[in-house]
């Protein structure tokens, strides 16, 4: 079980919907993480695996994990905020009066 959660507003939150793919050439594991913050991934190969988390709006981790034969392993990954960029944001057209206000 690899369980994923990042610092936004609250230090250690779950994040859902993060990708969390697990490589041993020439095989790859791609989970996702759950509301829980919980992916469930079920490896090829025992051994060494580059293991790699990404979620938008944070920064990637990327570490190497040993799969052993048998076992359940529980590995806690924080991801760290890494803002996005976004360009220059154009109005088309002035805002409506309300007359409720």
């Amino acid at each position: 079980m690899i369980r994923v959660s990042g610092m936004k507003f609250s230090p250690g939150a779950p994040l859902a919907i993060a990708t969390v793919r697990l490589q041993r050439r020439p095989d790859t594991v791609t989970v996702f993480t759950d509301a829980a913050g919980i992916a469930r991934a079920v490896p090829h190969a025992v051994g060494p695996q580059q293991i790699r988390i990404r979620a938008m709006g944070y920064r990637y981790a990327l570490d190497t994990v040993t799969i052993r034969a048998g076992y359940v392993d529980t590995i806690t990954v924080l991801l760290r905020v890494a803002p996005i960029c976004l360009g220059p944001i154009s109005v088309d057209r002035p805002p409506t009066k309300r007359s409720d206000m």
